[in-house]
């Protein structure tokens, strides 16, 4: 079955220096069902938001599909991919700091709404916005925050999220995981990417209020 993907960017803003747009379109021979004996093609159509940055790109994007016998089905990710940046990557000097400046899209979901055995699968999602700085100080603690953070297709917003160094997987010089990328956490994982580590991204899942999670993805460019 022949993989198809029909997409349309639309340029939406520009935050700290990236350019955000919006990818909206039909996936076709990514998902097959056996419909009266036979295997058929089911198309998905998707709605995601991100950035292709010059060495990395993060996006989170909502899904949605026929189940078979279930009707229509929603799902929400958020993921990131690029050049990964090579070598140590020098600390600053005493009490100065080393800053990337960017942009978090996400998407809310309703904890309540989620399929038992299928982490990401939901009812409903709402995409979000806001702006991401990465910090390291000089003793080598990195620190990320997702500020000014807004709904793209309703009012209001949340507040600011703050990660400190012991809730970020993979230290400051590389990532890691430890095999529990889908549990209920409020930590992140991300990498630097590019020559001179000129580039983060990340992702991350965040609960936001009562069984609203925030997943969540990232990317910043190297200010300073």
């Amino acid at each position: 079955m022949t993989f198809e993907d029909d997409t349309d960017y639309q340029p939406i803003m520009e935050v700290n220096g990236v350019e955000m747009v919006q990818t909206r379109g039909v996936r076709r021979g990514a998902r097959t069902v056996i419909e009266s004996g036979a295997l058929i093609d089911s198309p998905v159509d998707f709605v995601g938001y991100g950035a292709w940055m010059d060495y990395s790109g993060f996006f989170a994007e909502g899904y949605l599909y026929d189940d078979t016998g279930n009707g229509r089905k929603q799902e929400a990710a958020a993921w990131t991919l690029g050049i990964r940046a090579t070598g140590s990557l020098p600390l600053p000097a005493t009490g100065a700091f080393l800053s990337w400046e960017g942009a978090m899209v996400g998407m809310v979901v309703d904890q309540t709404q989620r399929q038992v055995g299928d982490p990401y699968s939901v009812r409903d999602f709402d995409p979000v916005q806001g702006d991401a700085e990465v910090t390291i100080d000089d003793a080598g603690e990195l620190r990320v925050a997702i500020t000014d953070i807004f709904y793209l297709n309703q009012s209001g917003s949340i507040p600011n999220l703050l990660w400190a160094p012991e809730d970020i997987y993979g230290g400051v010089h590389h990532d890691e995981s430890d095999g529990t990328i889908l549990g209920f956490h409020s930590r992140m994982r991300g990498a630097f990417y590019g020559p001179n580590h000129e580039e983060v991204a990340g992702t991350f899942e965040k609960r936001i209020a009562n069984n609203d999670w925030l997943f969540g993805a990232f990317g910043a460019k190297r200010v300073k």
